[in-house]
């Protein structure tokens, strides 16, 4: 069916962490049928846990906005646009092949956002009170990078005792003179702990006030890093 006049959706991602990325890019797959330069879908994102919101723009990517639009045509072009869209119904030629309607799949570098460690994106939808069309689908979004060699070092030196646990998470590990960052996420890639220039080689850490459920737990030295998982009963 057509999507609802005068409407604003969205559609948001869990939080990412790319600060231990190389070139991160944000992919997925789409297409859609908008009322052209009238109606229209950005993504945007927050770095300050939805607060405030950009939309996220790419420089001479052919694979990304198909319009540049500020403004509806005249004579009504009081419609506002961000200037980096999609928009155009699913039966008009694509930039990419095909129609609009057709799955394509879109992608956007993040390089520029890429000391972020808790960033996370939203797709917004935007419609008029005139026409309608069918709107957008979505499908496999992923961020696609690499790890920098020096951060794929695993090391074997710790131990975390019980995992599973009722919420005490014991954590031993050989410190070596080494001072060492712990930082917390949970199942959506938020961060809920964080915890640095840790000496001591035998602490715990405390869940009892979270919910039961799958958590991971990053822990980062100089030049090594490790990511396990924890469970809450």
């Amino acid at each position: 069916g057509k999507y609802p006049s005068n409407t604003i959706g969205y559609l948001y991602t869990k939080y990412y962490n790319l600060s231990h990325m190389i070139n991160p890019i944000l992919s997925f797959k789409m297409a859609f049928d908008i009322e052209k330069n009238w109606d229209y879908m950005a993504v945007e994102y927050s770095t300050d846990k939805g607060e405030s919101w950009n939309i996220l723009k790419s420089k001479n990517n052919s694979n990304w906005y198909n319009s540049t639009a500020t403004h509806s045509p005249p004579p009504f072009e009081w419609n506002p646009l961000p200037g980096g869209q999609w928009t155009g119904k699913g039966d008009e030629s694509s930039l990419l092949g095909g129609k609009n309607a057709t799955i394509h799949k879109y992608n956007c570098d993040l390089k520029s956002l890429n000391s972020e460690s808790e960033i996370m994106f939203r797709f917004a939808f935007h419609s008029d009170i005139g026409n309608s069309e069918e709107g957008a689908v979505v499908d496999d979004l992923v961020i696609e990078g690499i790890l920098p060699q020096k951060d794929v070092q695993f090391t074997d030196d710790f131990q975390i005792f019980p995992n599973p646990s009722e919420g005490i998470f014991n954590i031993k590990w050989e410190s070596k003179g080494r001072d060492m960052k712990l930082t917390l996420y949970d199942i959506t890639g938020k961060t809920i702990l964080s915890k640095t220039a840790i000496k001591k080689d035998n602490f715990n850490i405390d869940l009892h006030n979270f919910s039961s459920g799958i958590y991971f737990l990053t822990l980062k030295t100089t030049n090594k890093i490790v990511t396990k998982k924890l469970v809450v009963n």
